[in-house]
């Protein structure tokens, strides 16, 4: 038997980040999503989409519209539906890897067109 202590910090960022997956399962379903909290900062991904590729944001700022928010963008961005689907899946674009490609996810926010309101492939 493993007995781990943590800081009463800890607990509460392990909270925070257990609730917020809650939260993404019960609007997107099937999908497995991870929620981190590390000094401050939350980061979302969607492991089944890619390790590579989430959302941050900092504590200060983040509630329950936030994180649905951000379920939603990430699975946007992949050409996804809402909720799990097999042939979704089997049918998405994929690279030499194997990870899921997305048109609409750059590394550098430079390549979002601010007056077409949508990003550059």
């Amino acid at each position: 038997m493993t007995v781990t202590i943590c800081s009463v910090n800890q607990s509460n960022e392990f909270m925070f980040a257990q609730q917020c997956v809650d939260w993404l399962e019960e609007q997107f379903s099937g999908w497995a999503w991870t929620v981190s909290l590390h000094n401050g900062v939350l980061y979302i991904k969607n492991e089944t989409l890619s390790s590579r590729w989430g959302m941050q944001k900092s504590v200060l700022r983040v509630d329950k519209r936030w994180v649905l928010g951000a379920g939603a963008e990430i699975l946007e961005r992949f050409n996804m539906p809402y909720s799990f689907k097999e042939a979704a899946i089997e049918t998405g674009k994929r690279d030499f890897t194997g990870d899921f490609i997305s048109e609409k996810w750059t590394p550098d926010r430079r390549n979002y067109n601010k007056i077409e309101k949508r990003w550059k492939a």
